[in-house]
């Protein structure tokens, strides 16, 4: 067992000085092949270089980093410039969107304020409109009221009259109807274009009133109605003249007065014949 352990450590050994040995000579050989690289370096044609060629080529090693250099500068300073401008832009976007934030606050609080003035005065002419509006309903019930008041003032001021008129009609139809329902010897009579009466029993057509006796003769004067004796004097040619002895003179007269009665006789078939006018005058008072 101990012989198997010391071979073991002597193949180790063996082993670890030949790698120490392989190492060594790779070395060397490294060596030699700078020695050789820098040998062809300063050659040229199979020939060393001089000084002066050290110098010249040292001269344009020098010359050519300093082109390299300056090359770099410059494409440091593009980069620069540009990274400068660009942060310049970028600064001046910025200052262009706070002006634009702050432009558009400003505007947007000011639409904003209009809006708002915008609403009062609608709010305010709303009101307006909704006062006119009570105003004219309650012109207009004022209006109905008036009208109302004004209707029943008309009707009371034409009842007036009318009521008057009534009682005046009321009375002439008293009157009339005194001679509407006389005694049995009183009739009516209108006047014909021959100068004879003929009876009636419409007292519109009256113009004349006869009483008639016993013997069928009569006494004859004028209907005592106003309208009747009007109509009798603007037609006076026809019912006057030839029935009645006038005086004065029709021209401006309101009414007439029998002064005596005329006297007639009966023809049969309600027709008298006249046989004495009567006597009237004219009244202009």
């Amino acid at each position: 067992m101990r012989r198997i352990i010391l071979c073991f450590l002597l193949m180790c050994n063996i082993s670890l000085w030949a790698k120490t040995v392989e190492q060594d000579l790779l070395k060397n050989d490294s060596a030699k092949n700078d020695s050789v690289q820098t040998e062809n370096v300063f050659r040229t044609d199979n020939a060393y270089l001089t000084v002066n060629d050290i110098d010249v080529i040292a001269n344009k090693v020098v010359e050519k980093m300093k082109q390299e250099n300056k090359e770099k500068v410059v494409v440091i300073a593009k980069k620069i410039s540009i990274t400068t401008g660009e942060i310049i832009i970028g600064i001046l976007i910025f200052i262009f969107g706070v002006i634009v934030g702050l432009l558009y606050n400003k505007i947007f609080k000011k639409l904003q304020k209009m809006e708002r003035q915008q609403e009062g005065s609608s709010r305010i002419s709303e009101c307006r409109l909704t006062s006119i509006e009570k105003n004219v309903a309650e012109t207009a019930k004022n209006v109905e009221k008036i009208k109302n008041k004004v209707v029943e003032n008309v009707k009371l001021v034409v009842k007036e009259p009318i009521a008057k008129e009534n009682s005046t009609v009321e009375n002439v139809n008293k009157k009339e109807n005194r001679y509407e329902a006389p005694k049995e010897s009183i009739i009516y009579a209108k006047p014909l274009g021959n100068g004879n009466l003929k009876t009636t029993t419409e007292a519109s057509e009256a113009i004349y009133v006869i009483s008639v006796k016993k013997d069928n003769t009569g006494k004859f004067s004028l209907y005592e109605n106003e309208d009747q004796k009007k109509s009798a004097i603007k037609n006076k040619d026809d019912m006057l003249d030839l029935f009645c002895n006038a005086k004065g003179s029709s021209i401006g007269a309101k009414t007439i007065q029998t002064l005596n009665e005329g006297e007639v006789e009966s023809l049969g078939n309600d027709i008298w014949k006249v046989i004495k006018k009567a006597d009237i005058v004219f009244i202009k008072e």
